[in-house]
């Protein structure tokens, strides 16, 4: 079954505001045939966070990241609610921004996601040992 997009949808043709289609395409830097599918609705998956990303970019602050993600149901609004939290921990943000460019924790998040909540308990316990251990070896040397 088709999901309801007409959101996703609504929220891409107001960032077109009145560029054409290619003017647009160029300013997300995303492909015209990919923009036009998703503005016609022709599509059954929603389009990545990266391509989101994109078209928020290129839309100028017209529409946001956060909403076009609400609109591909990546995020709910109790999930923004929390993102502000962590958003507006300065600390924390820089180091959320420094993974988010490391390739090798790009391949973590990936795999992160196919976790369980027990899996993750497990995963963040190991961190905190290792985190640890580089503590205990920095004190030592």
């Amino acid at each position: 079954m088709k999901k309801n997009y007409d959101e996703l949808i609504n929220l891409i043709k107001k960032a077109q505001g009145d560029k054409t289609l290619n003017q647009f395409a160029l300013s997300c830097q995303v492909n015209a045939g990919h923009l036009s599918r998703l503005l016609n609705g022709n599509f059954v998956n929603p389009p990545s966070p990266e391509t989101l990303k994109k078209i928020s970019k290129g839309s100028h602050g017209i529409v946001t990241y956060e909403e076009l993600l609400k609109a591909c149901n990546y995020i709910e609004d109790e999930d923004l609610s929390r993102i502000d939290k962590y958003i507006n921990d300065n600390e924390l943000y820089d180091k959320f921004n420094h993974l988010v460019k490391n390739e090798n924790a790009k391949v973590l998040f990936d795999k992160l996601g196919d976790l369980n909540e027990d899996e993750l308990k497990q995963f963040v316990d190991i961190v905190t040992i290792i985190k640890k251990d580089d503590k205990n070896n920095e004190k030592n040397n």
